[in-house]
């Protein structure tokens, strides 16, 4: 069983006529491991959104963890922002290669 976890930096959320709906297939990112939100679709920029984004990585695993930076750029400035003030020195992002049609994990050194 997969234990990892998917950080997406903003809820990928879009309206139509339906109400919200996903901006995209989300399948492929869930391969990777257990999807979790650090910004909700409206609560970018609500009252301690910050804060509360951060208490969410406290416990980032450099090793198994993986952001997947989708929905509005500010999220994932922020993202970033935080995973340097929690000393974490490399992240794995992940990445769709349009080629092949899939999802793969990047790792990236920080400092």
């Amino acid at each position: 069983m997969n234990t990892n976890r998917v950080f997406l930096t903003h809820e990928p959320l879009r309206s139509s006529e339906h109400g919200l709906i996903p901006s995209f297939d989300l399948s492929g990112a869930m391969e990777h491991g257990k999807l979790e939100v650090l910004f909700p679709y409206r609560g970018l920029f609500g009252p301690d959104a910050y804060e509360i984004m951060k208490e969410k990585l406290g416990d980032f695993d450099e090793e198994n963890d993986i952001i997947f930076p989708c929905g509005h750029p500010a999220s994932m400035l922020l993202v970033g922002h935080a995973l340097g003030e929690l000393g974490i020195r490399a992240i794995k992002v992940l990445m769709y290669d349009k080629r092949e049609k899939r999802n793969y994990p990047m790792r990236i050194d920080l400092w």
